[in-house]
């Protein structure tokens, strides 16, 4: 009986690391109807389900729709464009987001934060070139783009360890890059920003808390098992 609980016991933890997903803490496709965590009207997007606008303008569109049949639409027009998002505190989480830019000029840039305006990760779109910031400056072109491609951002963060990584398409482009700003004990804003006279589009945002790793207990359990047979 003994044995049989033990390994009831190892299959279950087993089951929580091998286990689904987490669920995620924010999404949305930007859509009119459907959407888990409230639906949107096109126009000025300030204001709806949680978003602000500071400077520039953003707004729900249906013109170059990434997906579906809207998409948020951020520009620059007299002052940068700033649209935030904010959601549940965690202290590891991830985003993934659609992004587009119908010109190829000027800075577009995506960040993960917090609500104080600290900034932990930031994927810059600029002159058709893709860099992520690592700590004080950006790295060299990591990727490259233009005018109406639409191209997948995935950024996980830790602020306990006050790194992040950053994936294009799928792809790991940089490790364990370094938070531009070391103030931040959990992360709980995205920011989409618009700077000089261009605009940048994303959809399909996603984010995601990253559950806590339970490697050392599976690796523990079984020494755990066997010292309670010899006793």
């Amino acid at each position: 009986m003994r044995k049989l609980a033990a390994i009831l016991m190892l299959v279950a933890v087993v089951g929580l690391v091998a286990g689904p997903a987490s669920a995620d803490i924010y999404s949305t496709g930007f859509e009119a109807s459907g959407e888990t965590y409230g639906n949107f009207t096109d126009g000025d997007i300030n204001g709806q389900n949680g978003w602000t606008v500071s400077g520039g303008s953003a707004w729900i569109t249906t013109t170059d729709a990434i997906s579906g049949s809207r998409s948020q639409r951020a520009e620059r027009d007299g002052t940068n464009a700033d649209a935030r998002k904010s959601f549940a505190a965690e202290a590891i989480i991830s985003a993934e987001v659609k992004v587009m830019r119908t010109t190829s000029s000027g800075a577009h840039a995506i960040f993960l934060g917090d609500a104080n305006g600290n900034w932990a990760t930031t994927v810059l779109f600029e002159n058709g070139n893709i860099t992520v910031r690592n700590g004080g400056s950006y790295s060299g072109t990591l990727g490259t783009f233009v005018a109406n491609d639409i191209v997948t951002i995935k950024m996980v963060a830790n602020a306990t360890t006050q790194t992040y990584d950053a994936y294009i398409g799928g792809s790991l482009v940089a490790d364990d890059y370094a938070f531009r700003e070391t103030t931040l004990g959990t992360l709980n804003t995205f920011r989409n920003f618009v700077a000089s006279s261009n605009d940048g589009l994303i959809d399909d945002l996603v984010i995601t808390p990253e559950p806590a790793t339970m490697t050392l207990l599976l690796l523990g359990l079984p020494f755990a098992l066997r010292r309670r047979r010899r006793a």
